[in-house]
């Protein structure tokens, strides 16, 4: 079995449309054997000028900085 990340959130809702926040917190849940453990994430954010990804060492997954540019 392998590690899949499970129900994001953003700013604790699941269809976060029209939040409102320039920078939102996110989080989720892993499906991983019971001896994995969370070292490091990456965050994908796709616009219409491109694709931007920041990679972040850290095991926390809730309420994380969104990192990167502001969305807006």
């Amino acid at each position: 079995m392998r590690a899949t990340p499970d129900a994001p959130g953003i700013e604790h809702h699941r269809e976060p449309l029209g939040i409102g926040e320039r920078r939102p917190r996110l989080s989720w849940t892993v499906s991983a054997p019971p001896d994995w453990r969370q070292s490091a994430y990456e965050i994908e954010l796709s616009r219409d000028e491109g694709t931007s990804v920041t990679q972040v060492v850290c095991a926390v997954k809730v309420d994380v900085d969104s990192a990167g540019e502001k969305l807006g």
